[in-house]
């Protein structure tokens, strides 16, 4: 696709090993979204587009953005299929020049029969998003406190939470996940009494400046439960636990019901969705199934 604005700029599909790479090269060499490996975006190529690249000409790239295959979803019994965008990046001498819209209107034409999701885009995304017809899933995202709920204290039965290492786990709730890709969440299993309950999680630091201070601090985000409702009673219990286990100061969660756990924070609902829906399309195998957030 060529474009004529003063410079003439090519938009390229990338669905080999090789453009892949070299699309990987462009964010790193602009220090941006580091831990993007071409494994987590693809490690068996099989003619599918896996992102697109802005190009200056034929030859410098100056834009792109990748692409994950989700599962299929259905809704009132009709069948979709889902992709989902992240990283999306411009050179910073080229933004302003409306190429950041370009490459979302070349997203939407490509996969004109998908649902489209971005669970993690910037204001400037979000504003475009809305302009061009996405729409916030049924979501609620809650950011958890590390203090254990009161009943819990005074019963002495807060639970226990392993890490979970056997492969065999992995693969069962992988098992709907197309094998194209690398998947690095992380799985734990919670125990209490009768209640036994699955997390996938991904880990992020965080570093805030003050003045001559550097604040860094850690959270957990858990992406995946296979049962929600115990997942939302228990959650400041888990928090608590992560917080001895793992050191990491807070947990997010997401979640398509409204059960604010006790000690909680209400966050704003990033997860956006095209066409708008009023369903809540899980994050299994986007952008944080890699380990991308």
């Amino acid at each position: 696709m060529l474009l004529n604005n003063m410079q003439k700029f090519v938009i390229k599909k990338i669905v080999n090993e090789f453009e892949l790479i070299k699309a990987i090269e462009f964010i790193h060499n602009n220090n941006f979204s580091i831990e993007t490996t071409p494994m987590k975006i693809c490690k068996s190529f099989d003619g599918r587009i896996l992102g697109l690249t802005l190009n200056l000409g034929n030859n410098e790239i100056i834009g792109s953005i990748f692409y994950y295959y989700q599962p299929s979803i259905k809704i009132d019994n009709i069948k979709y299929k889902v992709i989902n965008f992240s990283t999306i990046f411009i050179n910073k001498e080229f933004r302003g020049k409306g190429l950041l819209t370009l490459l979302l209107k070349e997203t939407k034409e490509i996969f004109a029969d998908y649902i489209i999701t971005d669970y993690t885009p910037v204001p400037k995304v979000r504003h475009l998003l809305i302009k061009m017809g996405f729409g916030y899933m049924k979501n609620y995202r809650s950011l958890i406190l590390p203090l254990p709920s009161p009943k819990c204290l005074l019963d002495f039965k807060i639970g226990k939470l392993e890490k979970i290492n056997d492969r065999e786990t992995y693969e069962d709730i992988f098992k709907n996940l197309e094998n194209y890709r690398k998947y690095e969440i992380t799985l734990w299993r919670y125990q209490k009494n009768n209640i036994n309950i699955l997390l996938g999680t991904t880990f992020k630091k965080h570093q805030r400046n003050f003045a001559l201070f550097k604040i860094k601090t850690s959270s957990v985000r858990i992406l995946w439960t296979n049962d929600e409702r115990l997942l939302l009673t228990e959650a400041n219990n888990i928090a608590f636990l992560f917080l001895l286990k793992s050191k990491k100061t807070f947990v997010t969660i997401d979640s398509e019901k409204n059960n604010r756990p006790i000690f909680s924070l209400k966050l704003n609902n990033q997860f956006m969705v095209f066409p708008k829906l009023t369903v809540r399309i899980p994050p299994s195998g986007s952008e944080f199934f890699s380990g991308i957030i």
